[in-house]
Parts: C-alpha cells; sequence; structure tokens
C-alpha cells in the first residue's frame, strides 16, 4: 500500500508534531509530545499516546497482571523495605518482588533486597554459603 505522505511531508508532520504540546488523558500531565509522550510509528508517522510515566505504569502492571490501581495500592501501602526496613528514596528504590517460577507478587522490597532474592531464589544452596562468608569474614 503506496503511503499518502511523501517523505518529506512525513518529516515536516513529525517535527511539527513532536514541538506540539499535549495533555496526557490519564493523568491532566501537560508537555511537549516529543519529550514526554509515549510514541509508536504508523506508516512513518510518529503516533503520540499516554505520557511516559503513565505508560510505563500501563507496562509494569500489565507485566505484574495487574491493573494500574492495583499496583499504585501496593506501591502506595508500604513506604518501607519489607525485608530491611530501609526507608524507599533515591537510594533504596522501590520494586516489586515476584515469583519466577509461580509468577505472583510476593511484596515490595528495595532494589538491594529484591537481586539477593532473585539470587537465592534460582539457587538456594547459595544461602548457606552466604552465610558461611559472612561468618567466617
Amino acid at each position: 500500500m503506496k503511503n499518502k505522505y511523501s517523505k518529506q511531508e512525513r518529516k515536516d508532520l513529525n517535527e511539527k508534531k513532536f514541538n506540539s504540546i499535549k495533555t496526557c488523558k490519564k493523568c491532566n500531565y501537560t508537555g511537549q509530545q516529543g519529550k514526554s509522550f509515549a510514541r509508536c510509528n504508523i506508516k512513518g508517522i510518529w503516533q503520540y499516546g499516554d505520557c511516559k510515566l503513565c505508560a510505563q505504569k500501563i507496562t509494569r502492571a500489565w507485566r505484574y497482571n495487574m491493573n494500574v490501581d492495583e499496583l499504585d495500592a501496593i506501591l502506595n501501602k508500604n513506604p518501607s523495605c519489607n525485608i530491611c526496613d530501609k526507608e524507599f528514596n533515591s537510594k533504596y528504590r522501590q520494586v516489586i518482588d515476584h515469583c519466577h517460577a509461580k509468577g505472583h507478587v510476593r511484596g515490595v522490597l528495595c532494589d538491594a533486597c529484591n537481586t539477593v532474592i532473585g539470587r537465592l531464589e534460582t539457587n538456594k544452596s547459595l544461602i548457606s554459603k552466604y552465610v558461611k562468608w559472612i561468618e567466617e569474614k
């Protein structure tokens, strides 16, 4: 199927769209389409959907088989890590912990605790080695 726009017309249209202002239908954020909104390319013309933050939330919720409201409820319920009790901030990032074998969400952890759990989950024999290493040193 032949594209109804020439290459130059697509380029001009994309540049105009990139620089125009848009409001997200989900959160009412207003910003420049090209910098603040998720996009996809259809026949050489960029289409802008939700703002990047809403698009990330939707993808994250989908990954854990939830809707955005359920994801927000879990994240807002926990101000600190369920293992080490460190309060979430720029140093202790909030992540969703899930079982890789069964796929269910277990809770919210800091990035460091989630990494340790992920390593131990795949090789449970490492637990005693970690403990032995710490006790010997």
